[in-house]
């Protein structure tokens, strides 16, 4: 029997967090960083906030230092603040518990798929670049490795993934077939789940069924915009829908052996994705009498 499945990772309407991170975005979190990543719900976290009595008064620093850091530790103006934060259930405690429900059954779902090779029937919502970045997040070096298909939804064997989902393939696949938003096609790709989103890699076996009417990307363009590009810490879902929202691998240094982390880059350099009228403007021009 076919099912339809959620991502009930990506909820934000669950949670909701006070950190200063996500007051830009009015405390929007996804229950995958709540729940899995951070592991905060319900007894909260512990933040640290390093100071510089001087820093903080407008005075210079001995050493010449602008920021508070780590080569800080052993100054006497040194100090740190410690602060206790909790998410806020957003949802009564019996909507709660039906959403555990709902997410012991997509974790069943995942983990009966995950790794396997399985049948996909999926129309294209957008095609963006596959990006890592490295060096200082001021001054990021990126590097392309291929192309990601965007999917608003995607058949996934006998079952419906009815949100938003992800395909990796190299630059060759895409030279070959010349995907575009709009084009639908069928193929066999192998079912990963990594930080809370669905992404098919291995993709084989493709056999294109209808064409869209979407431009195809260009390479080169994409790593000029990049750039000039900004990033969000947070990942609404209009912005990984859109063509110009890219997420991008941040690729630790040597010096740092923390894991790789991801983050949402505006190749169009929107400063907050609640303000962007990027699709407007493409409505506008679509229908110039509106």
């Amino acid at each position: 029997m076919r099912k339809i499945y959620k991502n009930q990772y990506k909820r934000h309407d669950i949670f909701s967090c006070n950190h200063s991170s996500h007051h830009r975005f009015g405390g929007a979190v996804s229950t995958y960083y709540i729940l899995e990543e951070k592991q905060c719900y319900p007894d909260g976290c512990l933040n640290f906030v390093w100071r510089c009595q001087l820093l903080n008064k407008g005075h210079a620093c001995p050493k010449k230092f602008r920021h508070v850091g780590r080569k800080c530790f052993s100054c006497k103006h040194f100090y740190e603040n410690k602060y206790q934060q909790k998410p806020r259930l957003l949802v009564s405690p019996d909507e709660y518990r039906d959403y555990l429900h709902q997410l012991e059954d997509f974790k069943y779902w995942i983990g009966l798929n995950r790794g396997r090779k399985i049948d996909i029937d999926a129309q294209i919502a957008s095609v963006k670049p596959d990006l890592s970045a490295a060096g200082s997040p001021d001054n990021p070096r990126f590097r392309f490795h291929g192309w990601i298909l965007v999917f608003d939804h995607v058949y996934v064997g006998y079952d419906l993934f009815e949100d938003i989902a992800f395909a990796r393939i190299s630059a060759k696949t895409q030279n070959r077939f010349q995907f575009a938003g709009g084009d639908s096609f069928e193929a066999v790709a192998r079912f990963n789940f990594n930080q809370g989103r669905l992404v098919f890699s291995q993709v084989h076996n493709i056999e294109v069924k209808t064409r869209g009417d979407g431009d195809l990307p260009d390479s080169e363009s994409v790593l000029v915009a990049a750039e000039t590009a900004t990033s969000f810490p947070v990942q609404p879902e209009k912005c990984m829908r859109c063509d110009q929202g890219v997420l991008v691998e941040n690729m630790p240094s040597r010096s740092n052996r923390s894991a790789p982390s991801r983050s949402l880059v505006c190749l169009m350099g929107q400063e907050n994705p609640v303000e962007c009228l990027y699709h407007l403007d493409l409505e506008l021009k679509a229908d110039p009498d509106q």
